[in-house]
């Protein structure tokens, strides 16, 4: 049966309850029940296989009536509930910005100094050579004659040497101030990179005026100009020639990039301060803890052979990291 207006319903309704009364008198309670029970399910059956081929055929609105009614509802609660609390709001807003902000910058510097790949051939084979004060332990620099004593090893095939520095350069008429590395003539030979532009430098560039160039100086300061080869640069009121240009992604040492770099035969100098950093690469079958092992009894030799300024001092090797 179809639902009907509410007179007709309440007719239908009071017919319904004489019947019953009616089979109640003639057959009982029981019969009377079942009799019920029967006109509930016959009226009811037709309306609910109306109202399921309806939710078959419309799922997009059902679905989109259940998010109107309980994600919708909870977001305006929960932005009402914020504009209330504007102050607090605020704060939290603030607090979660700073917090990205700081993460992201945390881990900018960190991919920048330990997680970005070492832009040398073969970096695991790369290590540091340091110098350790043997009563405080703490790492230093090597002098001159301990770089001349490491560049004849067993366990490394090659050792370079560099000290930082800086100048004054005039480009283009106007002073820049460039950060300058001194390094032995072998350093990118250690490293295993050649130059993008131009030659590598060799003995014989060691103490002439002659410089290498970063990628990234190239750029700024010449345009990337094909003729850079050709170019002289002045620095600290002497004339440099430009050797070439080292490739994009090459920086040494790492967190204290250079923009020049200039030869030097560091291991024939003969001033006793420790200024010198060693870079290193082992030799084929050889480990770090062997070649730690040949630079402390270097270290010991040489403390027993000028106590005056190596008595506390030895050297240890450490794998290529950040810095030196």
């Amino acid at each position: 049966r179809t639902l009907a207006p509410s007179a007709e319903r309440t007719e239908i309704l009071g017919d319904l309850a004489d019947e019953a009364a009616a089979i109640e008198t003639a057959d009982g309670a029981r019969a009377a029940r079942r009799f019920v029970r029967w006109q509930i399910a016959h009226s009811l059956l037709p309306w609910m296989r109306r109202r399921t081929r309806e939710c078959a055929h419309h799922p997009f609105r059902r679905n989109a009536l259940i998010l109107h009614h309980g994600l919708i509802t909870d977001v305006r609660l929960a932005a009402r509930r914020l504009w209330l609390a504007r102050g607090f709001t605020g704060l939290a807003v603030s607090t979660l910005a700073i917090g990205i902000a700081a993460v992201s910058t945390a881990f900018s510097l960190a991919y920048g100094l330990w997680l970005k790949p070492l832009p040398y051939s073969d970096p695991d084979r790369l290590v540091w050579i340091h110098g350790r004060h043997r009563p405080s332990g703490t790492s230093g620099a090597l002098t001159p004659l301990e770089l001349a004593e490491h560049q004849s090893s067993s366990t490394l095939s090659d050792v370079a040497g560099f000290h930082y520095g800086a100048g004054v350069a005039r480009i283009g008429g106007e002073p820049v101030r460039l950060v300058n590395h001194v390094v032995s003539p072998n350093i990118f030979r250690v490293l295993g990179v050649r130059p993008m532009i131009g030659r590598d430098f060799t003995d014989a560039d060691s103490g002439t005026p002659i410089v290498m160039l970063s990628h990234e100086a190239w750029t700024t300061y010449y345009g990337q100009d094909p003729a850079i080869l050709t170019k002289g640069l002045s620095m600290n009121g002497a004339s440099f020639a430009i050797a070439g240009v080292m490739p994009p992604g090459f920086y040494f040492p790492r967190g204290l990039e250079a923009s020049l770099w200039t030869p030097s035969d560091l291991a024939r100098q003969t001033h006793g301060q420790r200024v010198v950093q060693a870079v290193g690469r082992l030799a084929a079958g050889r480990t770090i803890e062997a070649a730690t092992a040949e630079a402390d009894a270097k270290g010991r030799r040489l403390a027993a052979a000028m106590p005056g300024t190596n008595a506390d001092w030895t050297q240890y090797v450490a794998p290529a990291g950040v810095t030196a």
